[in-house]
């Protein structure tokens, strides 16, 4: 019997103890012996085999010559000492099924438990009159009922000696074989041959599990991988070969299972919901549980794709796992694991209408930045065409010709992408500095934002990613533009020569023609080189935002990009427009409203502007304190003296 627990060992140890206060004086040295002992070697693990020709359980007899087993520090029941009087042809064995030991005297029963590879625990009491049979008194591990022992002596001095302890069942966990329990916990059923069924019970096989995969026609299943092994069969035998069962059906053929096969088995649903949004109907997992109410049904694997489980996509991805049942939870976290996932706990099976929606979803996260920056590109390109097309022909008195309106898919839409991206980086930071200020005023970190500057502060990485890619954009397009009459400002002036041009057949006019023969202003430079510098800058802060980059750099070095680098990025990007707009023509209103370059910067210049204060010593300091936890204390009032 297993004794592998503290308390057995406490209680050993008093016995032991016990038996050295109330040993007689003039005991024989066998008695001696085989009390003080505590019979070594009693209480020995067995060695687990597995029966080739019977059951687990089966009895065997025990081997002819073993080996002499070394003593083990197992804890021992505790065993009260025989009398010193007590003749070893008195202490036989009780009735018991094996007749093997039914004459043995105490002394050769303690020859046998030194000899053999049993685990024997002896309880031995005196002082009863005989024969008092005691229950467990010794057992085997190759026995199918406990042996029990009698006495039939009286102790001389009763009143010293103390009553056994009972034996303990050994726990649930070790009565089963390491092995076979083992074995059992990695067996896999899959009802459903269809492409994920098929896709999941091949990716379980190639992970060590042993699978079974349940098809309503089994010989029509197509071949999996040559390596995964896979049993195919019937849905009923599928259902009735595991514990742990998958089910890769749709949710309009659940009554098509066989139900009462899936009784106090653990169940996983993988199916999705019909609607992106959640709703308050039952989910599909919900609908399963309610035909098999003793089943005990787990909601998982609904975020993996067939194609990923096959080429073995995906590696840590999140995989949620809901139900009501702790055990089961637990149990489909280890095969989402074994599956090379990461396994998240949502609780219980209510969990499973929001699990189902999220395969349906559509950029959640990004629905509210990509319509704010979609807005804004929408208003700024209304604004050009106002600005440069129609304020600047109505001013200069017509005509309407086609080529007013040339420049709108390709200049206007330049343009149009540089403000929406220089206006976009400014709200990305903006966010941060009214959190800071708030914070100064409020004196500590512990009070939440309100609600409208929470959602500003957590869609920060979707405005950044949306910024990159329209500077990006604009980039490229104004590689594709690039000349000195896109934008003269910034080349130096050019030489106006005077030529006869023709205008029409055997007719010709003179016109100045102006030619760029000189390189670029220092104004171009600066705007370029500005425009690069951001560009680089906002490159590698988009790197580090992807999980596997961001994931290998420590905090300070993830800050330092996100946050030094990005302040570095703004002031670059503000000097790319600045240099330009500071030039008399760009100042020139038009239609009593500013020019479009003017307009795309307010927003960065506000934000450098209200990022200043933050940066004088004192007040960065105040700010690094609230942010480690210090809370600024109120001058407590004093009350108001009486009159």
């Amino acid at each position: 019997m297993y004794s592998n627990n503290r308390a057995n060992a406490l209680r050993a140890e008093a016995g032991r103890q016990q038996v050295a206060r109330a040993a007689p004086a003039g005991r024989t040295r066998r008695a001696s012996e085989g009390a003080t002992n505590r019979y070594r070697g009693l209480v020995r693990d067995p060695p687990i085999e597995k029966a080739k020709d019977s059951p687990r359980d089966s009895p065997r007899d025990p081997p002819r010559d073993p080996p002499k087993q070394p003593p083990t520090d197992t804890p021992r029941q505790q065993v009260s000492d025989p009398p010193k009087d007590t003749p070893k042809d008195m202490v036989s064995l009780g009735p018991s099924p094996d007749r093997r030991f039914a004459n043995m005297s105490l002394d050769e029963l303690l020859k046998l438990s030194d000899d053999k590879p049993y685990s024997v625990s002896v309880n031995i009491m005196y002082g009863q009159p005989p024969p008092q049979v005691l229950p467990q008194a010794l057992t085997t591990s190759a026995l199918p009922a406990p042996v029990t022992l009698t006495s039939d002596t009286k102790e001389e001095d009763s009143e010293e000696s103390e009553a056994p302890l009972p034996a303990k069942e050994p726990p649930e966990s070790v009565k089963e074989p390491p092995e076979l329990v083992e074995s059992e916990e990695r067996h896999l059923s899959v009802l459903g041959a269809g492409d994920y069924g098929r896709a999941l019970a091949g990716r379980a096989a190639l992970c060590g599990w042993r699978v079974t995969l349940g098809s309503r026609r089994p010989t029509r299943v197509p071949a999996l991988a040559e390596d995964a092994d896979v049993t195919v069969v019937s849905t009923e035998k599928a259902a009735a070969a595991a514990d742990l069962l998958v089910v890769c059906v749709p949710a309009h053929f659940y009554h098509s299972l066989p139900l009462d096969l899936l009784a106090n088995k653990v169940v996983v649903d993988v199916s999705n919901g019909v609607s992106a949004e959640e709703v308050s109907q039952l989910a599909n997992a919900e609908r399963l549980q309610a035909l098999a109410p003793t089943a005990k049904v787990v909601k998982a694997f609904n975020v993996v794709s067939a194609y990923a489980l096959e080429r073995g996509l995906q590696a840590g991805k999140q995989v949620m796992v809901a139900g009501e049942s702790a055990s089961a939870r637990r149990r489909v976290a280890g095969l989402v694991s074994d599956l090379g996932f990461f396994p998240v706990d949502s609780g219980g099976l209510r969990a499973a209408r929001r699990i189902e929606t999220l395969p349906l979803q559509l950029f959640p996260a990004w629905r509210v930045p990509g319509l704010l920056c979609l807005l804004m590109f929408m208003l700024s390109y209304i604004y050009l065409l106002l600005s440069d097309q129609v304020c600047l022909t109505a001013e200069a008195g017509g005509p309407w010709t086609p080529e007013v309106f040339q420049p709108l898919l390709m200049v206007n839409i330049n343009k149009a992408l540089a403000m929406t991206a220089g206006t976009t980086l400014a709200a990305t930071y903006l966010a941060g500095v009214v959190a800071a200020y708030l914070q100064l005023l409020r004196g500590t970190k512990y009070r939440r934002f309100p609600g409208w500057l929470d959602n500003w502060l957590r869609m920060r990485k979707q405005l950044g990613l949306l910024m990159l890619a329209m500077a990006a954009m604009h980039a490229c397009m104004s590689a594709a533009v690039w000349s000195p009459r896109y934008l003269p400002l910034a080349y130096q002036p050019p030489t106006l020569i005077e030529a006869e041009v023709v205008v029409a057949e055997n007719e010709t006019e003179t016109q100045q023609v102006a030619v760029f023969n000189r390189g670029m202003h220092w104004r171009g430079e600066t705007f370029l080189s500005a425009g690069a510098v951001a560009l680089s800058l906002l490159s590698v802060i988009g790197i580090t935002s992807l999980p596997s980059v961001g994931a290998s750099l420590s905090w300070r070095e993830f800050m330092f990009v996100q946050s030094g680098l990005g302040w570095a990025a703004l002031v670059a990007a503000t000097a790319h427009a600045l240099v330009l707009a500071l030039t008399p023509q760009t100042l020139e209103v038009r239609c009593m409203a500013p020019p479009p370059l003017q307009v795309s910067l307010y927003l960065p210049m506000l934000t450098v502007l209200l990022k200043l204060p933050l940066l004088v010593p004192p007040v960065a300091r105040h700010l690094s304190d609230i942010r480690g936890g210090h809370e600024r204390r109120r001058a407590a009032v004093a009350p108001a003296s009486p009159p």
